[in-house]
């Protein structure tokens, strides 16, 4: 059984694809209100052991990614964090060296 480290996934590989993020904003009167966005570009934050625990065929698998915030970076959000199995990686555009099964 291939892992996802086998297949290329390492931590701080970024990649592009529109995925939402989701986190509780101070609303108004100082209430927590839910806030979703689409963020275009993500980072890989799963630690290489972790992906190389992680059975590529799986449907249980889940690794970190965030959001990578390139304009307007708020300086108010605490640490966002987004789980996502990606099932198809040949619908991700890849910054850098592609991983294996990723063509």
């Amino acid at each position: 059984m291939e892992d996802l480290y086998g297949m290329g996934w390492r931590q701080g590989a970024v990649f592009d694809t529109s995925l939402p993020a989701s986190w509780l904003a101070h609303g108004h009167g100082g209430n927590a209100e839910a806030a979703t966005e689409d963020f275009g570009r993500w980072v890989v934050c799963s630690q290489d052991c972790d992906l190389r625990a992680a059975p590529a065929d799986s449907k249980e698998t889940q690794i970190e990614i965030r959001p990578v915030l390139e304009v307007d970076t708020p300086d108010d959000w605490g640490i966002l964090i987004e789980n996502s199995y990606a099932a198809d990686l040949s619908q991700l555009t890849w910054r850098g060296e592609q991983p294996t099964g990723a063509e």
